[in-house]
C-alpha cells in the first residue's frame, strides 16, 4: 500500500484581526505560500504538472483499490502547549516561505508575533487554535 497525506484546505490558526497590522495576515501568508510552492515546483528540473487529483494519479501509476479519507483537525482555543508550538512553527514556516510575497509591514508584524520578547508574541495569546483537515490518499499494488 502507498499512502500520501496532504493538508487541504489550508489549516487556520489565527484570529482574522490580531489587533496589530492589517487584518487577514494569515490568509495573505497562505496565499504567499501558494505562490512560493507554485514557483518552487516550476523551478524543479523536469517538473511536470499534474492536472488531476491524487486518486487519479495513483490509478494512473497502476495502483488498485485507490481511495481516500479525511480527518478534521480541531484544536480550539485556548491551546495546549503542543498546539501552541505547532502554531508557532506553522506561522514561522509560512513567514519564511512566503517572505518575498508579503509586504514589509507584514514582515515587521511577523517578526513581532514570533519574538518571545515582544508583547505581541503569538505564544502568549489565548485565542490561537488549529483548524484544518488532513486527507490520506491510498492505493494498493499486487
Amino acid at each position: 500500500m502507498l499512502a500520501l497525506v496532504e493538508g487541504s484546505p489550508p489549516t487556520y490558526c489565527l484570529p482574522w484581526d490580531l489587533g496589530i497590522g492589517e487584518p487577514g495576515l494569515e490568509r495573505r501568508l497562505l496565499a504567499a505560500g501558494d505562490r512560493w510552492f507554485q514557483r518552487m515546483r516550476a523551478d524543479m528540473p523536469g517538473s511536470v504538472r499534474m492536472p488531476y487529483g491524487w486518486n487519479t494519479a495513483l490509478a494512473k501509476a497502476g495502483l488498485e483499490r485507490v481511495g481516500s479519507f479525511s480527518r478534521l483537525v480541531d484544536l480550539p482555543a485556548p491551546s495546549d502547549e503542543a498546539a501552541r508550538n505547532y502554531v508557532l512553527e506553522h506561522i514561522a514556516w509560512l513567514a519564511s516561505a512566503g517572505d518575498e510575497f508579503v509586504t514589509q509591514e507584514d514582515r515587521d508584524i511577523l517578526r513581532r508575533l514570533l519574538d518571545p520578547e515582544d508583547r505581541e508574541y503569538l505564544g502568549n495569546r489565548e485565542d490561537i487554535y488549529v483548524l484544518g483537515t488532513q486527507t490520506v490518499h491510498f492505493g494498493w499494488r499486487r
